[in-house]
This record gives structure tokens, sequence and C-alpha cells, in this order.
């Protein structure tokens, strides 16, 4: 996820990645591998329903899978919050 990360320029690489490993233990996480390539992560809060983190590979944006994440969450009804 280097390479998504490097479009945050104020995300703390590290602080980063220990909250998602938090986020995938919580079950608040979706993540998508093309063999050993993580091609995308997302991580959301179920209450109220958010997105902290939404990062998909260099090479496999315009691919839909924005909208794979997207509906992904709507299909197990969280609904989100568009504060």
């Amino acid at each position: 996820m280097r390479l998504v990360i490097d479009g945050y320029p104020v995300l703390d690489e590290v602080e980063y990645l220990s909250r998602l490993e938090e986020s995938i233990a919580e079950r608040r996480a979706l993540v998508l591998r093309d063999g050993d390539i993580l091609i995308g992560a997302k991580a959301f809060t179920y209450s109220p329903g958010s997105i902290e983190f939404l990062g998909v590979h260099p090479q496999y944006r315009n691919r839909g899978l924005q909208k794979l994440f997207l509906d992904a969450l709507f299909s197990v009804g969280i609904p989100l919050c568009y504060c």
C-alpha cells in the first residue's frame, strides 16, 4: 500500500498500517489482493457508517474497485454518514 499512501502526504505509514491491522482484526476492513499484490484496502466504522480509509493501487484504478468497495458496504446494510 506504499503506492497509495504516497497520495496522502500527511499520512503516517506506521500509524496507518497499525490502524488497518486493528480494523482487520475487528472485521471493519476489506482488503483485495491479486496474488501477492495488495490492490486495495478500505477501513470503515459501523456507527456512524463512515469510511476511514479507501485506497486502490495505482495500476488497478479505473477497474471499478472503488465501486466494488462501496457496494460491499451497502450489501451488508451499513448506512454511510455523509458528514
